[in-house]
This record gives structure tokens, sequence and C-alpha cells, in this order.
């Protein structure tokens, strides 16, 4: 599957949603299925072969990179 870009929103308000991130610059989520997404703000990798399973429905990535909040589209 081809790799998709994440969409970078707003900072989401405090207790609306949940954000994924990590200090290190390193894919969030990593495994062994199809799945691919990159920052939509500087094309670091976010996700990396992750299953569809894996993505929780309106997921926030916040790029460790650039400190962009990403949303993950909603796969299911």
């Amino acid at each position: 599957m081809p790799t998709r870009k994440a969409k970078v929103i707003p900072e989401p308000a405090e207790g609306t949603r949940s954000v994924m991130f990590t200090a290190k610059q390193v894919p969030l989520i990593r495994d062994e299925g199809d799945l691919n997404y990159v920052c939509g703000s500087c094309d670091f990798v976010l996700v990396k072969d992750a299953n569809q399973e894996q993505l929780v429905v309106d997921i926030v990535v916040k790029c460790p990179k650039c400190g962009s909040f990403n949303e993950i589209d909603d796969l299911r």
C-alpha cells in the first residue's frame, strides 16, 4: 500500500482527544503490515508497516521531528 500523508491539525484542546507521541525520532507504530503514514508537515514517518487493526479511529500523532499534530484517517 502506498504511503499516506496525515492531515495536520491544530493542537487538540486538553481532554478532548488522545495524542500519541514519543521523544525519539522513530515511527510511533511499526509492525509487519502494509500501512504507512508520514507527517503532513515534514514527511517524517509516523506509522511504518502497521496493520489496520492497530490504528485507532481518529488518532492524533504528535510528530517527534517538527511537533505538528497529525490526524490519522478513519480507516474502517
